[in-house]
């Protein structure tokens, strides 16, 4: 079983290198290194896209296409910004991170492609933030300091209280989050808040959701009755600040548009899936596909929706259902030309596959007549 998932991910792996050969997203330096082009999430993207913010140059084995040995990774400025090194394909050494100014943002060390031994980060001024334990495959809090230098957190004992931005896109506004609570033994206990932080001269808190930890688990926890709506995955919610390099290994390639490297696309797959969650669809086991186009304002508002293309045997409760949920898509990032935000035609492709009654959108796409 080994052996073939191996064969079929070294297949995959070919094939996707074989099919993105007119994007430039990786070119040779010379025999040892190869240069990979990221945009700030990992995803790989074309060498002249405008959203490449991050360079890798890296040892590359070109027969198992995998990372092995050392890299490093320059934003736009050529200032590096990660270093480490790669066994096989799996993390493997000390890695170290660093801020646009040069100091070291974290460091840690990884054996076999797991964490190993502490993790340690830091403020941009240099001054420690916080260590965590990763051994035995578990986190525990070690120290923290806040933002003035005061020791929060020492020896695992204390008072966690952090602020973390939010990546990729949303629709509620806020840009971070807070988490804290206390830290007994390493580990959180007692009563847990995790709140949006609202913008503004005066920073406030908009509760999330909460948590209960007693002999270092969780248990009991509540979501705010206004969570459910917003689409986050509740793993987004980390308790320590998290990078995405992890990412790169993988492979994933993005198109150079604004709703892949924002995270719109992934957020609008998320919304119709949840929404497609609530119905349960009497049609036989299929796939197939759906095109709507929408009209929209300058302002990002759809003045207008059409159903352009969809099968002709298509149910018409469930092709009025799906229209439904495509209605239920409220608001667009306005398409931009010439940097002004103009009215714009935007298309919205999805591929479905019915199992046994539960319908999920597997592919979605955006495509925009005249912006970006």
């Amino acid at each position: 079983m080994v052996k073939k998932y191996c064969f079929f991910v070294v297949f995959f792996l070919i094939n996707f290198f074989s099919y993105a050969q007119d994007i430039v997203f990786k070119e040779k330096i010379n025999n040892d290194y190869t240069r990979f082009f990221y945009d700030d999430n990992y995803f790989l993207v074309d060498k002249n896209c405008e959203f490449k913010s991050i360079e890798r140059v890296a040892q590359f084995d070109t027969i198992t296409l995998r990372f092995h040995g050392e890299f490093k990774d320059f934003n736009n400025q050529g200032k590096l910004i990660l270093h480490g090194f790669y066994k096989n394909g799996k993390k493997d050494g000390a890695f170290t991170a660093y801020h646009p100014n040069g100091k070291v943002k974290w460091k840690s060390t990884f054996i076999d492609n797991d964490e190993s031994g502490l993790w340690s980060y830091y403020y941009p001024d240099g001054k420690p933030m916080l260590v965590i334990s990763l051994d035995s495959a578990d986190f525990k809090f070690v120290d923290f300091w806040d933002t003035f230098g005061n020791q929060k957190i020492k020896s695992g004992e204390g008072k966690y209280n952090i602020n973390i931005p939010i990546k990729g896109f949303t629709d509620h506004g806020y840009a971070s989050y807070n988490t804290k609570g206390i830290i007994k033994n390493g580990k959180p206990d007692g009563n847990w808040s995790t709140s949006f932080i609202t913008d503004g001269k005066k920073k406030e808190l908009v509760q999330v959701f909460t948590e209960t930890f007693a002999d270092e688990k969780r248990t009991s926890s509540h979501l705010s009755p206004d969570f459910i709506g917003l689409f986050i995955p509740y793993e987004d919610f980390q308790l320590v600040p998290s990078d995405f390099f992890g990412r790169s290994e993988l492979f994933i390639f993005n198109n150079c548009s604004f709703d892949e490297y924002s995270g719109f696309k992934n957020f609008t797959a998320r919304k119709i899936n949840h929404n497609l969650s609530t119905f349960t669809f009497n049609i036989p086991n299929t796939s197939f596909q759906v095109e709507v186009k929408y009209a929209v304002t300058k302002k990002g508002f759809p003045s207008n929706i059409e159903l352009i293309n969809s099968p002709d045997d298509l149910n018409k409760n469930v092709k009025n259902r799906i229209m439904g949920i495509f209605n239920a898509i409220g608001y667009f990032i306005p398409s931009i030309l010439n940097g002004e935000p103009i009215k714009d035609n935007i298309t919205i492709t999805g591929d479905f596959i019915n199992n046994n009654g539960n319908l999920r959108l597997s592919h979605l796409d955006i495509k925009r007549e005249k912006g970006q």
